[in-house]
């Protein structure tokens, strides 16, 4: 038996909508409209998709406002 199935998500899932899973799992099946195996998406790319998003944010109302920052590890 194994010890944790993991719960896919579609192609076309936003990664928005992975985030519930991300906590649960340490990676995501991704399956296309036949339920057909077609790649994993790791937690580790969710959280670098979210702290690249939120530093292009940040940039941007930085850039707005006139101001420069630093990101940390950028």
């Amino acid at each position: 038996p194994r010890r944790m199935d993991y719960k896919p998500v579609r192609a076309d899932a936003r990664m928005e909508d992975m985030i519930d899973r991300a906590l649960d799992q340490n990676f995501i099946p991704v399956v296309d409209d036949q339920k057909n195996f077609i790649g994993i998406i790791k937690r580790k790319d969710i959280i670098k998709y979210f702290y690249d998003k939120m530093g292009r944010e940040e940039r941007k109302t930085a850039s707005a406002q006139g101001k420069r920052i630093v990101l940390a590890g950028v």
